[in-house]
This record gives structure tokens, sequence and C-alpha cells, in this order.
């Protein structure tokens, strides 16, 4: 059986659930949460019972909690459902070794990125998660442990941190020869990494040492050999960190460059509107 069907009833149901919360419900609902935040924790202190305030605030912050986490899922699968469907658009004739895989492992990573998008801040995050989600649709012999792995890196990684890491792509002549095994000559990659202008991209030497840090945790990057660690002409400057781009830290780029991460989310938009007022 198709899943045209079952697709198309989820879209009808998100577009439904879109059209019946304007702007001002989207606000209120808000400015109430904030309300019931504030006012429950000081009706509890006023009754001076510590348990009356544990409860209360649990009661407001899981309120809260809840209100994103739906939000947050409602978003993952309105981007999710459009790739799927162009990716999936022959479904019937897959092989049933596909079919399996969609039907099995694929559901459980897709209820590992909806988990990952409720408890995840910023509509970003999200659209790398599906994107992660919908490239590995495509990829019945991928090991899921692989993409449960990207969905990790993406529900960590800020914009300022993905920033950073394309512009080491941008920069980095050794992914211009595809998927590479090994790590490169010696020497070769600090040209690369003195050819960005981190302060004219608008990051401190301090920053940049911070997020280059937080991407090597996560296997993106790997520091280079303090040996080669000069700025270019400088012999007497004092070893500065310089990093590579490693193989995982290009497939993670990749995962995330699919047609899903493309889809504007509301922080788009709302840009967007603004410019053209």
């Amino acid at each position: 059986m198709s899943i045209d069907q079952p697709l198309d009833q989820a879209v009808s149901r998100i577009a439904a659930d879109e059209r019946g919360r304007d702007p001002a419900t989207k606000y209120l609902k808000g400015a109430i949460s904030f309300a019931a935040v504030i006012a429950n924790a000081v009706k509890a202190v006023q009754t001076g019972s510590p348990d009356d305030v544990i409860r209360a605030l649990y009661a407001s912050v899981k309120a809260v909690s809840d209100a994103l986490g739906d939000s947050n899922s409602e978003y993952l699968l309105s981007v999710l459902i459009p790739e799927v469907r162009r990716l999936c658009d022959g479904y019937d004739e897959l092989d049933e070794r596909h079919r399996r895989y969609l039907d099995t492992d694929w559901l459980t990573l897709l209820a590992d990125a909806d988990h990952k998008a409720r408890v995840t801040r910023g509509k970003e995050k999200v659209r790398r998660i599906a994107a992660i989600l919908s490239d590995s649709a495509r990829k019945p012999d991928q090991p899921t442990e692989d993409s449960e792995e990207m969905m990790r890196v993406a529900m960590n990684l800020s914009d300022r941190d993905v920033a950073a890491l394309k512009e080491i792509s941008l920069h980095d002549r050794k992914g211009m020869f595809g998927r590479i095994e090994t790590r490169g000559v010696r020497g070769f990659e600090m040209k690369d990494w003195y050819s960005i202008n981190w302060y004219a991209l608008g990051f401190t030497e301090h920053e940049v040492e911070s997020t280059c840090g937080k991407l090597y945790s996560f296997g993106l990057v790997a520091p280079l050999s303090s040996s080669d660690n000069r700025p270019p002409g400088n012999t007497f400057s004092v070893p500065l960190n310089a990093y590579e781009l490693l193989q995982k830290g290009r497939d993670f780029l990749a995962w995330t460059s699919s047609e899903a991460a493309k889809q504007p989310s509301d922080e788009d938009t709302t840009d967007r509107k603004g410019e053209s007022a």
C-alpha cells in the first residue's frame, strides 16, 4: 500500500491545526503560560508551604514544556512530510528490504527524532533533525546508529556552531576530492585554516576556539599538530590552535543540506516579513 494516503492525512491535520491557530491565539497562549508560571508561583509562596511551591512550579513548567514540545513536534512533521513524499513517490516499487527498513528501523528513528525535537529549543535545530531523518529514509543500508548520532549532534549544535563548521568546509580543499578516509598531508590543512578571515565573519579569537572545541568534542573537526600551528611567514608567533574538517563533519553538513533543511522556519518567515515592511 502506498504511503501517500496516511501522509496526506497527516498534512491535512497539521494544516487544519495551523489554520485554527491564528497569530493572536498563539500570542495569547504564550502570555497565559507565562502568567500562569508567575501567578502560580506567587500564590504558592504566599501559602508558606514548600510542597505547594514545588507542585505549582512543576505544573506550570510542565505546561510550558508540553506546549513547546507540541509545537516542535508539529514543525518536525510539517518539514518532514513533503520531503518523505518526494523520497517515497515510488514506495510500491521499493524492494522488500527497503520497505521493511521504513516500517521498522526508520520508524524508531522517527520516534527518536520526535523526542529530540520536543526537548529542543529553536526551529533551526528541529529543521536539521528533520533533514537528517529524511536523508536516512533513502539509505536502508546505513546503520541506524549513524543517523541517531547525527541527530544528537544536530540537537546540540547552535546556528553559530553550524556557521563555523560551514566556513571551515568552504575552505576545505580536501573535500573537493570526495569522501576521504585518511588525514591530509602535513601542513596542507594549515593553509586552508589561515585562509579563513574569522574577524570579518564576526568571530572573536575566543569564540573561534570555544566553537571549534565544541565541534571537536563531536568528532566533526580535529586540532592540527602544534608544530604546524604557526601563521604563514611568522616563525616567531606563539602557536595558535587550528583545526581541520573531518569526514564526519562533511557528512553532517551533507545530511543537513537536503531539501528538508531548506524549508522556511517561523523565524525565517518573520524575518522576511520584517524586511519587506
